[in-house]
C-alpha cells in the first residue's frame, strides 16, 4: 500500500501536464499570428511562376500601403536589407508586379526573374538548397557475350544522336537613370532616361510611382493618377528619354532624396533623385472696402490678394475686434455656421466676399475694428470704421 500512493500521485501528475500542454498548443493555434516573409519563403514561393496569387501571401505579416484604386501590400524580409511588394489593381485579379527589393534601390520580378542570382549579387545570406539526393549505384556490369560465329550479320549502325532541346529565348534589360539627378523642389516633372542593356528589343509600360526615403527607409507617396497604357518598343543597346510628372498638385514635397519606381514591363527598375531649394509659400494682403460704414451694416466687403509668385488658397475662417482705450479686443460672437470652405487663389490675383457682422449677437457702437481672417496663412487683417 506504501508504493501505491507514489504512483497514483505521478500518473495524476503526468495527466496535468498533458492537459496544460494540450490547452497551450489551442490557443496558440487560436492566435494565428502571422508569420514574417524569410528569404527562402520567396525563393520557394518563385518557383510557382506566374501562377502566384494574392492568397499565397496572407498568411505572412504585411502593411496595406496603398491607394482606393491601386492595391499595394509591403512585407517586412526577416533578413534585413529587403523588402517585398505586391501591387495590383485589386486582390481580385493578378498582381501587376511582386517585386523583391533591396535598400540600394534594385530589384527583382519573383515570378519571372532569377531570385537566388538577385541575392547573390547583393551578398545575402542565400537560403540553402534542398540536399541532392545520393545517386544511383550502377548495375554490375554483364559479361561481354561472346563473339558470334561468322555466320552472324553484322549489327545495324547507331542512329545519330537526337540534338539538344534550344535554350530559353533571350529576355531584354533595362536600365533607368534620372538627368538631371536634382531638381527644384517645385519642378512640375523629372527626366529619365531608360537603356535597353540586353541585346535583344524589349517593351515595356509607363506606370510607376514615387517614393521618398523617411528615416533610412523608402516610403511610397500617395498619389492618385492614371497612365495609358501603351507599349513602349526599344532596341537593344538604344535609349529614350522620358518626362514623369510628380503630381505637385496631390503631394507637399519637401527638400529630400526621392526615386520613382516602374512597374510595367521593367522589372521594378528604379531611379533615384533628390529635391532642393526652399519651398515657396503664398502670402496676402487684405482689406475692407468702403473702409466706412453704417454701424448698423449686416456685412462688410473684404478683398484678398495673393501677393507671392506661388498659387495659395483661403478659408472663409475670421474674427472681428475692436479698439478699446489703445488696446484690440475680440468682439464675442459665434461664428459656428461659417462653412468650412477652401478656395484656390493663382499668384496674383483677388478675390472679394461678404463677411457676416452678426448683429444679433453683439451691440455695435461708432469707432474703429478690424477683421482678422484666420482661414489664411499669416492670418491678415484690415481696419474699418463703424459711424
Amino acid at each position: 500500500m506504501r508504493r501505491k500512493a507514489p504512483t497514483i500521485i505521478a500518473v495524476i501528475l503526468g495527466i496535468i501536464c498533458i492537459l496544460l500542454f494540450v490547452m497551450l498548443l489551442s490557443d496558440r493555434l487560436e492566435r494565428g499570428q502571422a508569420e514574417t516573409l524569410t528569404l527562402s519563403d520567396v525563393v520557394g514561393l518563385s518557383g510557382r511562376g506566374l501562377s502566384l496569387s494574392w492568397s499565397d501571401f496572407e498568411e505572412f505579416e504585411h502593411e496595406s500601403v496603398g491607394t482606393s484604386q491601386h492595391t499595394i501590400w509591403e512585407f517586412p524580409i526577416a533578413e534585413p536589407g529587403y523588402r517585398l511588394f505586391i501591387d495590383g489593381s485589386g486582390t481580385n485579379t493578378p498582381p501587376a508586379n511582386i517585386l523583391l527589393t533591396r535598400e540600394t534601390g534594385d530589384s527583382v520580378e519573383i515570378r519571372t526573374g532569377d531570385v537566388l542570382a538577385f541575392l547573390a549579387e547583393g551578398d545575402a545570406n542565400l537560403p540553402a538548397p534542398p540536399p541532392t539526393p545520393p545517386a544511383a549505384p550502377n548495375p554490375p556490369t554483364p559479361p561481354a557475350a561472346p563473339n558470334p560465329p561468322p555466320t552472324q550479320p553484322p549489327a545495324p549502325p547507331t542512329p545519330p544522336a537526337t540534338p539538344a532541346p534550344p535554350g530559353p529565348e533571350p529576355i531584354a534589360t533595362f536600365s533607368v537613370t534620372a538627368s538631371p539627378s536634382s531638381y527644384d523642389v517645385s519642378a512640375a516633372q523629372i527626366s529619365i532616361v531608360i537603356t535597353n542593356t540586353s541585346q535583344v528589343e524589349g517593351t515595356f509600360g509607363l506606370s510607376y510611382r514615387i517614393e521618398r526615403s523617411v528615416n533610412g527607409r523608402w516610403e511610397i507617396v500617395p498619389l492618385n493618377f492614371n497612365i495609358p497604357d501603351i507599349a513602349m518598343i526599344l532596341a537593344a543597346g538604344q535609349s529614350i528619354t522620358e518626362n514623369f510628372s510628380l503630381h505637385q498638385n496631390q503631394f507637399s514635397y519637401q527638400p529630400g532624396t526621392y526615386r520613382i519606381v516602374f512597374l510595367d514591363g521593367l522589372g521594378g527598375a528604379s531611379a533615384q533623385f533628390t529635391l532642393t531649394g526652399v519651398v515657396p509659400t503664398p502670402t496676402y494682403s487684405v482689406s475692407v472696402h468702403p473702409q466706412g460704414i453704417p454701424v448698423t451694416s449686416e456685412y462688410i466687403t473684404v478683398s484678398i490678394t495673393n501677393t507671392s509668385q506661388v498659387e495659395g488658397g483661403y478659408g472663409y475662417g475670421h474674427r472681428i475686434q475692436r479698439h478699446v482705450n489703445g488696446r484690440w479686443e475680440n468682439v464675442p460672437l459665434n461664428m459656428s455656421p461659417v462653412i468650412s470652405i477652401w478656395a484656390i487663389l493663382p499668384a496674383g490675383q483677388t478675390a472679394t466676399y461678404d463677411l457676416s457682422l452678426y448683429q444679433d449677437q453683439f451691440f455695435y457702437e461708432p469707432g474703429r475694428y478690424r477683421v482678422i481672417l484666420t482661414g489664411v496663412d499669416g492670418q491678415p487683417s484690415a481696419e474699418f470704421t463703424l459711424f
